[in-house]
């Protein structure tokens, strides 16, 4: 384990030199997730070997599918607000800051617009079941209208032979 903590040291001391002197971004925020939240796999004979393969995986998938772009990018704004704020560069700070409020309001709109949709998508599958039973129903009253008139065209027919038959003497 020790020898894990030195290498793990030694990347988050590379992974902060590959940006100390410029700005931080949402990638180098995701390379300190893989570092820091990446669990070493144990030994494949472990009983912990499965859940943490798939924890990782799904770690790793989050970030390459861009789920976690947001969230990245609200973490290095405020890596940078903080430095700028240390180096006395708070218009700088400000500036970043405005922007991020920014993004997080568009974010925002965006999830309720997203919930707007989703409820008016629900509405309309509510609705088309309700016009899919009213159609059934109307469909089975049509069927049993229709049976009621054979039945009907069938008792005339039964009552015209019955005169019929009075009228020849049977």
């Amino acid at each position: 384990m020790e020898r894990y903590e030195e290498k793990q040291k030694a990347r988050l001391e590379a992974w902060y030199k590959s940006w100390e002197n410029k700005f931080c971004t949402s990638d180098h925020v995701k390379v300190y997730w893989l570092l820091t939240l990446l669990i070493p796999e144990p030994s494949e004979m472990s009983s912990e070997y499965n859940s943490v393969v798939a924890r990782n995986e799904k770690l790793k998938n989050s970030i390459k599918n861009g789920e976690v772009d947001f969230e990245a990018a609200d973490f290095a704004d405020k890596i940078n607000i903080a430095t700028l704020t240390r180096l006395g560069r708070t218009k700088d700070a400000q500036y970043i800051e405005g922007l991020r409020q920014a993004r997080i309001n568009k974010r925002n709109e965006l999830i309720e617009r997203q919930k707007i949709v989703k409820a008016a998508e629900e509405r309309e599958a509510a609705l088309n079941q309700q016009i899919n039973l009213l159609n059934q129903r109307v469909a089975q009253a049509q069927a049993e209208a229709r049976q009621a008139q054979m039945d009907a065209d069938d008792n005339r027919i039964k009552a015209r032979n019955i005169e019929i038959q009075r009228m020849n003497g049977y």
